[in-house]
């Protein structure tokens, strides 16, 4: 009788398991998202948003695991798991991939792209898509990164605890911090500033205790990293967009289905969208929102931008110069945008 008993279990046992029912179907696929800053930003709102469509567009057999606020390391700690396989899928700020493909500088071109706020960054997005993103892919997928797609934390603007900057020259011996790039440092040189690389993990701390005296980043991270807290002045400089890399390990890429693929790039399409239409939407709020939280708002005048954007082309040059590559990559943008 006991074996007869036994005998059944294991026969309702296997018909659970090849029915499916409670156990993970063979192609289900738990992916690694991480994100160095927090889920209440324009980026962490998109990865909430492709989430949602991508465990949904799969029917649940793609589950994204997020790991989010610098849970997993630096930024380049995110990138470097991400070139091994260890992590699946980032979203990080394009400069942080430097060190591993320099031509991704592109995006941080001093007062390159056209700002065109009132057609809804239209042209620029074009160029983002159609020229920068297949250029750049090239480049990342030797270096084991597959590029999904381009977003914005909106255009970057300068914030300080020492003074107001209304134009290049109140920049001069200013501590300002940068991420870890080569050609960042250059730029901020160039301005007369002193560039500080600091992790944005470190930012606010940094700005606080007065390692550095000033940054730049879009408005939503002024926002959700708080940094009114521990800075002054607002300076509305929009000298470039603020951009966002949505990659994959290749790794990881190259494992997975077609299917999955299309599921996840989906996601991906959803979220650019919505990050995309923040950016545009957000900007005067947030500005407003800021100068509430005590910063002093500043503008650029004319005259300020214009010889602003003049000192920046031996940014340019000096991006153009690095190799081959790159003044490819250039060509191509002042092409699509008639410089």
């Amino acid at each position: 009788m006991k074996k007869f008993l036994v005998c059944i279990l294991i026969v309702g046992l296997l018909c659970f398991v090849f029915s499916g029912i409670g156990f993970a179907k063979a192609n289900d696929l738990t992916l690694k998202f991480a994100i160095p800053t927090t889920l209440d930003d324009f980026a962490g709102k998109g990865v909430l948003l492709m989430k949602d469509v991508v465990e949904r567009e799969s029917q649940g057999e793609i589950k994204m695991n997020i790991f989010p606020a610098a849970q997993l390391g630096s930024m380049r700690e995110h990138w470097e798991g991400c070139q091994v396989g260890a992590i699946d899928m980032v979203t990080i700020i394009s400069s942080s991939l430097e060190p591993f493909v320099p031509e991704v500088a592109i995006l941080g071109m001093p007062f390159l792209f056209p700002n065109d706020y009132e057609n809804g960054f239209e042209k620029m997005w074009g160029v983002m898509d159609n020229v920068v993103k297949p250029l750049l892919n090239t480049r990342m997928e030797e270096k084991g990164f597959v590029l999904l797609g381009i977003t914005s934390y909106g255009y970057a603007q300068m914030t300080s605890s020492i003074k107001p900057i209304k134009e290049i020259n109140d920049l001069k011996g200013i501590k300002m911090r940068v991420v870890p790039s080569p050609l960042l440092i250059f730029q901020y040189e160039s301005w007369g500033a002193n560039p500080t690389p600091v992790d944005f993990a470190e930012l606010y701390i940094s700005l606080q205790q007065g390692i550095v005296e000033a940054q730049e980043n879009g408005l939503s991270i002024i926002d959700t990293k708080k940094l009114y807290e521990v800075q002054k002045y607002l300076s509305v400089t929009d000298h470039y967009p603020s951009m966002g890399l949505i990659a994959a390990s290749k790794i990881f890429w190259d494992r997975i289905s077609e299917d999955q693929k299309t599921h996840i790039l989906k996601g991906v399409d959803e979220s650019l969208k919505l990050q995309r239409t923040l950016m545009l939407q957000e900007r005067e709020r947030l500005l407003k929102f800021l100068e509430e939280k005590g910063l002093e708002v500043n503008f650029l005048g004319d005259k300020a931008r214009d010889e602003w954007a003049e000192a920046s082309i031996v940014v340019h040059q000096k991006y153009a110069s690095l190799s081959e590559s790159n003044k490819k990559i250039l060509d191509a943008v002042y092409d699509a945008v008639g410089k």
